[in-house]
């Protein structure tokens, strides 16, 4: 429901004619063209590759040299949400079972064919790594840099012991930070050796460490 065009080699003759033309989307009705693109591989499945710039890199880079529209279909959650039209609210993997079943019903499924995919999964969950456009968000890290200094050489922040100071101030001048992910009232990251945690407990060597609250 995320597809906005679907995608021919410009040198394939089998589908030459269909391009600059419009094509309905099953079960929702939707015109989307037809566009030739030298990204599509002639020789999988079918030749024929929908797009989907809003859930896929590749799509996404063929969508903005074609001007296409992008459609996020998904929740922060997972979940289908209404640019979807059907299933609003059932959890992505759930809907494409249902879908399956609806193009049956409709007389829109020809075959299923199984193919290796080069679908990622996340290491850490082994779950399908669902693509999604969001807005990112960046630091001006000479800044950062220079209150995270301050607050060091003044005293606000202090390192247990102090042997991993200049280790410390070597890294954070040199821009070297690790990953945080943040929660609404939990930070998630990797403590450095020496570094006091939650409870002013001094844990050493490379540790995972949650702390309670952010603020």
């Amino acid at each position: 429901m995320a597809d906005t065009a679907v995608a021919v080699h410009p040198d394939d003759e089998r589908y030459k004619g269909w391009i600059g033309k419009n094509v309905l989307i099953p079960l929702i009705n939707r015109p989307i063209p037809v566009i030739a693109d030298t990204y599509v591989d002639r020789e999988f499945g079918t030749g024929a590759l929908k797009i989907t710039p809003a859930h896929d890199p590749n799509d996404y880079e063929i969508g903005q040299r074609h001007k296409l529209e992008v459609i996020d279909i998904l929740t922060e959650d997972g979940k289908l949400n209404e640019k979807a039209r059907i299933l609003v609210g059932e959890d992505r993997f759930a809907a494409r079972k249902k879908i399956r079943k609806l193009l049956e019903e409709a007389g829109n499924l020809v075959k299923i064919e199984d193919y290796r995919t080069k679908i990622g999964y996340s290491e850490r969950t082994d779950v399908v790594v669902e693509p999604r456009l969001s807005l990112q968000w960046f630091l001006d890290m000479k800044a950062f840099a220079r209150t995270a200094l301050e607050a060091v050489r003044s005293g606000d922040v202090r390192f247990f012991s102090g042997t991993f100071l200049e280790y410390v101030l070597h890294l954070v001048a040199g821009g070297q930070y690790s990953r945080l992910v943040y929660f609404p009232t939990v930070v998630v990251g990797t403590a450095h050796p020496g570094m006091v945690s939650e409870g002013g407990k001094i844990r050493t060597g490379n540790c995972d460490f949650r702390s309670g609250n952010s603020g």
